[in-house]
């Protein structure tokens, strides 16, 4: 399929015996159920020529298609609680759509939405691997933090398009 992008997401956490790295997929490529786009028919009508979310097979994996009708951002939300510290969020992406900006944000336990650095991605048949550092989360723009601190359990995880254009898929 062309114009959609690919996705798995693993996150590495620190654990709490012997400083030992360990790796917890949050998303293993089934379960797309799992994801949304948190807005109703109504506003995906108004705001995008095509939206889809769904299954994809060989690898397994998510397949995210959108067509803006002049947005400049599109959401996708994993309803999955994240319950500790991590040092890294990976997620394994192929673009093989425009190309666009992605970011990542998350809702802590206090209400607080947190989002986390920018990165670009070109269009390619390729896997590649998008990195979201724990020292790159900060209280998002638009939210605020009473104590500056990451709560958790985190309730969701959500990817950002940002950078989309019109009419392109």
């Amino acid at each position: 399929m062309q114009g959609c992008v690919r996705v798995g997401l693993w996150l590495v956490v620190l654990a709490a015996s012997l400083a030992a790295k360990e790796t917890e997929v949050l998303f293993d490529g089934k379960g797309v159920e799992q994801w949304d786009t948190a807005r109703d028919q109504a506003r995906l009508r108004r705001e995008f020529a095509a939206s889809e979310v769904k299954q994809s097979s060989e690898p397994d994996a998510l397949l995210w298609r959108f067509v803006s009708k002049g947005v400049t951002f599109n959401d996708l939300f994993l309803r999955k609680p994240v319950k500790r510290r991590f040092d890294v969020v990976r997620v394994r992406v192929r673009n093989e759509g425009a190309a666009l900006t992605f970011a990542a944000k998350v809702r802590d336990a206090s209400g607080a939405e947190w989002s986390a650095n920018l990165v670009r991605l070109a269009p390619s048949r390729e896997w590649q691997q998008v990195e979201f550092p724990w020292q790159a989360w900060r209280p998002a723009p638009w939210s605020s933090d009473r104590d500056g601190k990451l709560d958790f359990p985190l309730s969701y995880f959500t990817l950002i398009a940002f950078g989309i254009e019109p009419g392109v898929e």
